[in-house]
Formats: C-alpha cells, structure tokens, sequence
C-alpha cells in the first residue's frame, strides 16, 4: 500500500507502540498515513500482537458488559478475567479510571 485509502497521503511503515488496557505491548512496524495519521495493521503484525497479549493475559478483557439497574444506581458486571486483572476485591472501592 503507496497512497492511504482515507485521505490519498503516503503511507510509509514506522515502528509504533501498540496500547492494550494501558500496557504497552512493544514496538510493532506498522503502516502509518503522514497526512491524516491512520494506521494500518498487516495481518502478521496483528497475529503476533495478539501473541504478545494472550502471553501477557490480557485476552478476553475487552468485552461489552451490559449497566443493571440497582435502586436508583447503575451496576456494571466485570468478568472474573477483568477481577482478576484489576484486583479487585469484594466490598473494595475502585475508580472509574481503572476500568
């Protein structure tokens, strides 16, 4: 890929960061847009960051959760992956930062 699907700026492969739940991953070569910044991930690149995350334990964190209504609150369900991660405790407090 020469010209960038988005915006037709040159796409020139740079070495990037990539940023999971706040970790830092490692430095992964990607190709990056120099007119509107879009980058694009080749499917090898994908496959070991992938890698990088399941060695980590970080798979299965990102997930959609559904809010429940408790009294005039909200209540939000975590998996006992995401629990684990955070280290959160029962009756323990949290900010919504960590999430």
């Amino acid at each position: 890929m020469e010209k960038c699907p988005e915006c037709n700026g040159k796409v020139e492969k740079k070495r990037v960061s990539y940023i999971l739940l706040g970790i830092d991953l490692g430095k992964f070569p990607i190709l990056v847009c120099d007119k509107c910044k879009e980058q694009f991930y080749e499917e090898d690149v994908l496959d070991k960051i992938d890698e990088v995350a399941k060695k980590r334990g970080l798979c299965g964190l990102e997930h959609r959760t559904k809010l429940n209504v408790l009294g005039n609150s909200l209540a939000v369900r975590l998996s006992k992956n995401q629990v684990e991660f955070s280290e959160l405790k029962r009756g323990g407090s949290f900010s919504l930062s960590r999430i």
